[in-house]
């Protein structure tokens, strides 16, 4: 195998696996904030997961478009609802909404998406 195909087959093998553990990668439009930035600068990596509990770090979808999907802190849970704290807004949405739980932010990479306008 060439010297460059090495480092691109491991991205692969390492996507694969990730994917078919239950990870999934996404580039959120909006919601908190961190010192690296804007959620729209950066992607994040989340777990699908209906095991939720206050404070868990969420992605959920929105019906907005141009705001979907938002990251958000769990506020609270009710039995077909939950709050979720999207910076300055605490938003009650359909437990469907709510994507998976927060692994990881990756900042900065986000930015060339919103260039990209995707």
């Amino acid at each position: 195998m060439s010297r460059a195909a090495k480092p691109i087959a491991y991205a692969l093998i390492f996507i694969l696996i990730f994917t078919i553990l239950g990870f999934r990668v996404t580039h959120p439009k909006s919601g908190l904030r961190s010192a690296a930035g804007a959620a729209d600068t950066s992607i994040v990596a989340y777990r699908s997961s209906d095991n939720l509990s206050r404070g868990d770090k969420v992605v959920i979808r929105l019906e907005k478009s141009s705001i979907s999907p938002a990251i958000g802190i769990v506020d609270s849970i009710e039995n077909d609802s939950i709050r979720v704290q999207t910076g300055d807004l605490l938003l009650s949405v359909p437990r469907e909404a709510v994507k998976g739980k927060l692994i990881g932010v990756f900042p900065f990479i986000g930015t060339i998406f919103t260039i990209l306008g995707l």
